[in-house]
């Protein structure tokens, strides 16, 4: 019941945000924020709801120091609201929204490539992708196999981001690794993180996670060629860009090189796939996942590393 009252808040809303331009916008502001009550009784545990409120959640989170976010919320890429007054108005301005009619992949996809941008033209340390809430990586290869429900992501996407949700990270999220994981999307999100790269000794072996507060780490700066030509469905490019990246950052995969010293990249240039599924693939990129998650992600890809994968 509650699910289908913030659905059907979302559904006004994204007419308000269609039409605000034909009203006088001090006559017809935004829906006002729910309170944080809301999430909890809309949470049907269905996986379609983890994603939908682990995306709505996106955010640029600052680094403790002082300094304050740069980039607004993902809703923001949805309509030209105020973020800076807590979403209380329109936006003068509306450059970040990208959302449109088309399907939820290729908002998702379009969402990310605007953070992305957005971050770099702003001079921010992070990536603008940090999350109170994660998704677990088996949602995540069922998403890109195409076994949830997208309208209902995007319905709840609209309805969600209504809600006034702040508080500490979550840790509702209980990884099972019982999916099998495609190999290029452990190599492509190590690119998409919102924060540095940790390695914990954890009895005798190495255990991958995100950095905390004030904490340093492996920095892997984002390849802004890497979107565009995966959208493009030239996923064998972006991989083998990836590759690359990740080397220069201190993280070589898989294979190693030759004998005689020469890199296999070409061995990541010859995954392939149509539209659909690399489009679905870029949108998975922006889908925040547990600081801990990153270690099965690592193991997927880094060289001398063995872990449940399908090509």
């Amino acid at each position: 019941m509650f699910q289908d009252i913030v659905i059907a808040l979302g559904r006004g809303e994204r007419e308000l945000a269609v039409t605000q331009g034909n009203f006088k916008r001090k006559t017809v502001r935004p829906i006002p924020l729910l309170s944080s009550a809301w999430m909890s009784a809309a949470d049907d545990g269905s996986p379609e709801f983890r994603v939908a409120r682990a995306l709505v959640g996106i955010h640029h989170a600052s680094n403790g120091a002082g300094d304050q976010p740069k980039i607004g919320p993902l809703r923001t890429n949805l309509e030209p609201v105020d973020w800076k007054k807590r979403c209380r108005a329109w936006a003068d301005k509306d450059r970040a929204v990208v959302w449109n009619a088309v399907n939820l992949a290729t908002n998702l996809a379009n969402v990310l490539q605007r953070r992305v941008m957005d971050g770099q033209r702003t001079g921010c340390e992070r990536l603008p992708l940090a999350s109170r809430f994660a998704v677990p990586l088996d949602t995540v290869a069922a998403f890109l196999d195409g076994e949830l429900d997208d309208q209902r992501i995007a319905d709840l996407i609209w309805g969600l981001m209504l809600i006034d949700d702040r508080g500490p990270q979550s840790t509702d999220c209980q990884e099972t690794n019982d999916l099998p994981l495609p190999r290029i999307y452990a190599l492509l999100k190590l690119l998409f993180l919102p924060r540095a790269l940790v390695a914990d000794h954890v009895n005798g072996a190495l255990m991958w996670r995100l950095a905390r507060n004030g904490e340093e780490g492996m920095t892997i700066r984002p390849e802004p060629r890497i979107l565009p030509r995966l959208r493009a469905g030239r996923v064998g490019e972006a991989c083998r860009i990836a590759v690359q990246r990740l080397r220069v950052s201190g993280l070589p995969t898989m294979p190693g090189a030759l004998p005689d010293g020469s890199m296999r990249d070409h061995t990541w240039s010859e995954y392939t796939g149509d539209a659909r599924r690399t489009r679905r693939l870029a949108a998975a990129l922006l889908i925040p996942i547990n600081s801990t998650s990153v270690n099965r992600l690592v193991h997927l890809v880094h060289r001398g590393e063995l872990a449940l994968a399908t090509t």
